[in-house]
């Protein structure tokens, strides 16, 4: 939890009013991802035909393939400091799943909104994985909402 300790929990009305930014910079980082992982699948299969004993146009492919995987690497991590700016944490970038500190009732835990949430309606605990996500208390949901949450 050591990296958790630099970043200040979120109310959920502000979490959900980064969302409109948020959306845009998940919806690149996710494109990023998918061509990283087309490009690595195309960067292993020639890498094996070069170990069969490669042309140089095979050697000149692979390394134009390492230079493209490299540079959207550093595009996503680009995107990744933005979403961090905005003060959440990527979760999955395959997924564009995104986790906000917060606090429910004295202890930290995580909003959690992936692509086609309307808003922040879901938390789960700092350790738990996403297949423990719960719904928030319906109050928490909307702007000015109080029960449990800071600074909402």
């Amino acid at each position: 939890m050591a990296a958790l300790e630099k970043v200040k929990p979120m109310a959920v009305a502000e979490a959900n009013a980064r969302l409109p930014l948020l959306r845009r910079i998940v919806g690149d980082l996710v494109e990023m991802w998918r061509r990283r992982e087309q490009v690595r699948v195309r960067l292993a299969f020639f890498q094996k035909e070069i170990a069969g004993g490669g042309s140089a146009e095979l050697a000149e492919t692979v390394a134009g393939l390492r230079d493209e995987e490299n540079a959207l690497a550093q595009e996503m991590t680009l995107l990744e400091h933005e979403v961090q700016q905005l003060g959440g944490m990527v979760k999955d970038p395959a997924e564009g799943i995104i986790d906000f500190l917060a606090e429910l009732e004295g202890h930290l835990v995580h909003l959690t909104w992936m692509p086609g949430d309307s808003c922040i309606s879901h938390w789960r605990e700092i350790d738990g994985g996403l297949e423990e996500r719960k719904p928030l208390p319906v109050p928490a949901q909307h702007p000015g909402a109080t029960p449990g949450w800071i600074g909402a």
